[in-house]
């Protein structure tokens, strides 16, 4: 009896180690191997189906995609948990991490820069402003002749601004050296003696866009609102030391606007 059980002992240990030694053989001809602490997979990784996919093949990794198209897919948000600072040397080339301001940092040659994307394409060049720059000339001399005046003007050409201060200047002169400053251009005429009608004229050849100063001159309201008219849209008038009624300043600036 004593020698069955013996044998029975001597067959259960054979037929557990041949099971392990089954096993070992199982186990290292598949794609797992557990050798000195060390767990290596020969083949693919799949955990879940996509929640983690090892592409051995293409050397991919995956996570929420059982085909990665790149070294690391994620098919999902990619969280960074914010840091105060983090290190940047050789070692960590590369590396992103957020930061507690809000800010997203790269490892950039031993330092942390500030990520930023790519630099966009030129805009389109957007339309020219309705001001510009302009040539402009300011005259004190009243020994100057008219014809100097307006050679001047003729200079300085449409979109010119001209100045004119103490001086007797005849109307005709104002209109001719208004015709070649306009359209668009400005005219100041500072204690010089001109008639309504001839202002009027000025403010037609400068036109929409046009400026027309007035300093120390008898004007009437109702010619400030034609003149007005004929500066409009866009067009500036300024009238000094002259009386003028509100229901006319309305009008003149409604001119301006809309011309």
């Amino acid at each position: 009896m004593k020698k069955i059980r013996q044998l029975l002992e001597n067959r259960l240990l054979m037929l557990a180690i041949i099971f392990v030694i089954v096993s070992i053989i199982a186990v290292i001809a598949g794609d797992i191997i557990v050798q000195e602490g060390n767990f290596n997979i020969s083949h693919d990784l799949i955990a879940d189906t996509d929640t983690l996919y090892v592409d051995s093949t293409n050397d991919k990794v995956g996570i929420g995609i059982a085909t990665p198209s790149d070294k690391l897919t994620v098919n999902g948000a990619l969280r960074l948990i914010p840091q105060d600072s983090m290190p940047c040397n050789v070692d960590h080339e590369g590396a992103i991490y957020y930061d507690t301001d809000d800010m997203v940092y790269i490892c950039k040659n031993g330092a942390w820069d500030e990520f930023r994307g790519l630099k966009g394409d030129t805009g389109a060049q957007g339309p020219e402003g309705a001001i510009k720059g302009r040539p402009h000339m300011e005259i004190y001399d009243p020994s100057l002749l008219d014809t100097t005046y307006v050679n001047i003007a003729s200079s300085l050409g449409s979109g010119g601004s001209l100045s004119i201060h103490d001086a007797t200047v005849e109307d005709s002169t104002l209109i001719t050296i208004a015709s070649h400053l306009g359209p668009g251009g400005s005219l100041e005429i500072h204690d010089v003696t001109v008639a309504d009608s001839a202002l009027v004229t000025i403010a037609s050849h400068l036109g929409p866009g046009g400026s027309l100063e007035i300093h120390d001159v008898t004007v009437e309201a109702t010619s400030l609102v034609t003149i007005a008219s004929y500066l409009g849209p866009d067009g500036s008038l300024s009238a000094h030391d002259v009386t003028i009624d509100e229901s006319s300043l309305a009008t003149i600036a409604s001119n301006l606007k809309n011309g």
